[in-house]
């Protein structure tokens, strides 16, 4: 058995992917509407990962602990890029093993937390 996919909602559809294409490095694999829904399935470029965005207009509740966990090659590259595009890490980059795994935190538009890791070394 292999994981597909997550899905997380959104209530702005095009600044969620925007959020995903821009900063994350994702890209719109397939856009569709089903009834009154729109979902659309982003991709890493590997296609090792997708995310599916399901707009809704229901108020979005984020009491539940979740993250979405991505890599990076270097912090200090995502760390310029995200400042370029206007946004700020929750938690800045720290070294969570003492062994060089360089994680910040920051949050999408919608207040999804992601966690960006650079490396993992236990």
């Amino acid at each position: 058995m292999n994981f597909n996919h997550v899905m997380i909602k959104t209530n702005n559809l095009d600044k969620a992917a925007g959020f995903y294409r821009d900063v994350m490095d994702m890209k719109i694999v397939v856009q569709k509407s089903i009834e009154n829904t729109r979902l659309w399935f982003l991709s890493n470029s590997d296609n090792s990962l997708q995310l599916e965005l399901m707009e809704t207009n229901e108020n979005l509740n984020f009491n539940k602990p979740m993250h979405l966990g991505f890599s990076v090659k270097s912090m200090d590259e995502f760390s310029k890029k995200i400042n370029n595009l206007g946004y700020k890490f929750s938690k800045e980059p720290f070294d969570i093993t003492g062994h060089g795994s360089n994680v910040a935190f920051l949050y999408d538009n919608d207040g999804y937390e992601i966690e960006v890791v650079e490396k993992v070394v236990w």
